[in-house]
């Protein structure tokens, strides 16, 4: 184990160098996009989940196998299937958040008042009516 006078001293040569910067920017790329897609799939399948309920049975018990997985134990796969480089890592970080979200979405879209659509089915709204008027305010608040 380095002493934390060396591990100072690696910190301030980074600094200077650059290289500690650089770094950082290729993790912080790394996570948004693993991040970005992991939160496009989730919605994808929220939504899915949402407006055909009848499929659920049909993926939830490999979505249920594959959140318990560990996804860094999929580490040596992914590099043997991928090889070294960008593409297993950004999998691992989608992996890491694809089902925390996929399961608040669910739970988030479960938890709509019955009477918000009691009211949109009063209205004469279709599902897709009803989709695109509760999600005009979260995804456009100034429309």
């Amino acid at each position: 184990m380095p002493s934390p006078g060396k591990v100072g001293e690696a910190f301030l040569a980074m600094c200077q160098s650059g290289e500690l910067g650089e770094s950082i920017y290729v993790s912080f790329r790394r996570i948004f996009i693993g991040f970005s897609v992991a939160c496009l799939l989730a919605f994808c399948f929220a939504i899915a989940s949402l407006i055909f309920p009848g499929a659920r049975p049909y993926y939830a018990g490999l979505i249920n196998f594959l959140r318990n997985v560990p996804p860094l134990t999929l580490i040596p796969l992914l590099i043997l299937w991928f090889g070294i480089g960008e593409l297993p890592k950004i999998i691992v970080i989608v992996l890491a958040s694809f089902f925390p979200l996929l399961l608040n979405l669910d739970s988030g879209f479960a938890g709509c008042d019955p009477k918000l659509l009691e009211v949109g089915k009063i209205l004469g709204f279709s599902k897709k009516e009803s989709l695109q008027k509760s999600f005009c305010p979260i995804l456009f608040p100034i429309l």
